[in-house]
């Protein structure tokens, strides 16, 4: 299937406002939704390409947004007696799911997905329909994938692309195509974020649903043969053993396995291997026997490190705006993407001096139990005051020019080479590239 844009909604036209929700409106509205876009759908011949654009339509009408909050559907679950078939009921996607509404035909439902400090990976969808923010905000990025080289139909490289990422807010609707129609990830700013999915049960029932790891992997999440999945199991126990075979075997495994599966061992290694040394050493042991495999993890687990990193630092992290930046260093690469939405977000600020006070605050939080700063960095006045200036667009002399006005000059000029390193350092640095990436 070709690349198609998926449609960008506005809120449309609200139905007639409701009374204020009480438990027993979400039944009858979301009842009522779903009996209009099964009409809809039935009178376009139930055609899979058809239900993106109706759902979408629909539920940008409904705006269930207008009507409930994330409170209204916990209120009606804890007084129901009974409720529709619920979808995923052990909460393996969302924190949780609750099921609203499910079609007469089973070939669509709508649901209410939780999150507190989940994101979503970058995927595509092996279903269609359209989401809905009815809670929180989130970044939403759009990407494509071109192939390059083909392990099978579970495991492939190539060149993956940001085409476009946007701040969705609470009331903002976007379709859903299957397959590569949209390739996307949502990084949910908010605790918690609240999103209505309608969706259809399944649309390519012969194709998987794919991920993507940057630069430029796409693999099947939910292959996984009986032989691969018991011998990674094992792997984990002779991690959790410390066991001396844990690097031997799991080496001899990549060693006897087709592509797929030596992926799945050497990503259960990345986990078992924090070290990055002991990984890297792991990796370079597997190229013999898989080198056009291992020539892209290396870059893919790089920057799969970077993404943890990041991830681990959001859930120590619940003020918005904290979350807000961190989410734009993991999911935008370029410095003006990432102040073009910190304008959106906070209009009529100073983008570039938003960024710099929310490090500085950051530099400034300490946990509970740890000694440095939640960045993860120790950074001092002078250190901070070199990375204000450095995002403002200077050059190292024009920082020295600016820190002799804040310092004795005396100093500012002994310590002219080590600002020179400090930029290079943030220049480079895993967490703060994208922004003094042009």
């Amino acid at each position: 299937m070709s690349a198609v844009a998926a449609p960008r909604l506005a809120r449309g036209p609200a139905l007639a406002r409701a009374p204020e929700p009480t438990p027993a409106t979400v039944p009858a509205f979301f009842t009522a939704l779903g009996a209009r876009i099964e009409a809809a759908w039935e009178a376009k011949g139930r055609d899979a390409a058809a239900f993106p654009a109706i759902a979408a339509a629909m539920l940008a009408e409904a705006a269930p947004a207008e009507h409930f909050d994330l409170m209204d559907i916990v209120s009606w679950v804890h007084s129901a007696d009974e409720l529709p078939s619920q979808a995923d009921i052990e909460s393996k996607f969302s924190e949780p799911p609750v099921t609203l509404f499910l079609s007469k035909s089973k070939l669509f439902h709508i649901s209410a997905l939780h999150w507190i400090d989940s994101t979503t990976s970058i995927h595509q969808h092996s279903f269609s329909g359209a989401f809905h923010v009815l809670h929180g905000s989130s970044i939403h990025g759009n990407y494509t994938f071109a192939e390059k080289h083909r392990f099978g139909p579970h495991l492939m490289t190539g060149e993956l692309t940001l085409k476009h990422v946007e701040l969705l807010r609470r009331g903002d609707t976007r379709a859903i195509l299957s397959g590569d129609g949209l390739i996307h990830s949502l990084f949910h700013l908010d605790r918690p974020s609240v999103t209505i999915v309608v969706r259809t049960v399944k649309d390519l029932p012969a194709k998987p649903q794919l991920d993507y790891a940057p630069p430029g992997l796409a693999f099947d999440p939910y292959h996984k043969p009986n032989v691969a999945v018991r011998s990674v199991q094992l792997l984990r126990l002779l991690h959790r053993m410390g066991h001396a075979e844990l690097v031997p075997r799991a080496v001899a495994l990549v060693a006897r396995s087709n592509a797929s599966t030596a992926y799945l061992v050497i990503d259960e290694m990345f986990r078992c291997l924090r070290a990055a040394d002991r990984f890297t050493t792991f990796l370079e042991a597997c190229r013999a026997h898989h080198p056009e495999l291992v020539e892209i993890l290396v870059p893919v687990y790089a920057q799969r490190r970077r993404e943890y990193k990041i991830i681990g630092r959001r859930e120590k992290v619940h003020a918005p705006q904290h979350r807000f930046l961190l989410a734009l260093l993991m999911n935008v690469s370029r410095r003006s993407e990432v102040l073009r939405l910190v304008a959106e977000r906070y209009p009529g600020e100073r983008p570039a001096a938003l960024v710099a006070m929310w490090v500085r605050e950051l530099a400034a939080t300490r946990l509970p139990g740890e000694s440095g700063s939640v960045l993860g960095l120790e950074l001092g006045d002078a250190e901070l005051a070199v990375f204000e200036q450095l995002l403002a667009g200077l050059d190292v002399a024009a920082i020295g020019a600016r820190l002799r006005e804040e310092f004795d000059p005396a100093d500012v000029d002994a310590a002219l080479p080590g600002i020179d390193e400090l930029c290079a350092a943030f220049r480079r640095s895993l967490l703060f590239r994208p922004l003094f990436t042009e």
